[in-house]
């Protein structure tokens, strides 16, 4: 779910796929699945590299890193979105095939840990293509306010 302002003023915090019988799990991690990875996830392995999250943004937290770059993005969402899925579809079906492929030398942390270096890679490659664009009035007041108690 979008964060909608007054009308929404909450958003989805992560999305997960369980593969049942198959002990594999999928996670995006983040709060807007049409911008995410889901990427495959042991629970014994967590998220790499990240400092636990707080209500406030630290580029070190793999969630707000992630958030800032999707508040970004939702700024001038129509003009990207097309191109962005396709390079984010590409993306995913290379991560599944290696998960699906995994050998018996890899563990599930280093594919997780792969599978998020490889997200990293395209956002940040995203991030300086995108021009910041505007939102509406009201939702754009809505959002400096919630971008202003997360210190964005």
């Amino acid at each position: 779910m979008h964060y909608g302002g007054l009308t929404r003023p909450s958003q989805t915090a992560s999305s997960q796929i369980s593969e049942l019988g198959k002990d594999v799990h999928w996670f995006t991690g983040t709060s807007l699945p049409c911008l995410s990875i889901f990427k495959p996830i042991s629970f014994e392995g967590g998220i790499p590299e990240s400092e636990s999250p707080t209500n406030r943004y630290n580029p070190k937290n793999y969630w707000w890193r992630i958030e800032k770059f999707h508040r970004l993005f939702q700024t001038n969402y129509q003009k990207y979105i097309e191109s962005f899925s396709e390079e984010r579809d590409e993306l995913q079906m290379e991560i599944i095939r290696r998960a699906r492929e995994v050998k018996e030398n890899e563990s599930p942390a280093e594919l997780t840990k792969w599978a998020f270096e490889r997200e990293k890679e395209l956002v940040e490659k995203w991030e300086k293509k995108i021009v910041e664009g505007k939102y509406s009035l009201v939702y754009g007041i809505r959002w400096k306010k919630v971008n202003e108690r997360a210190g964005i």
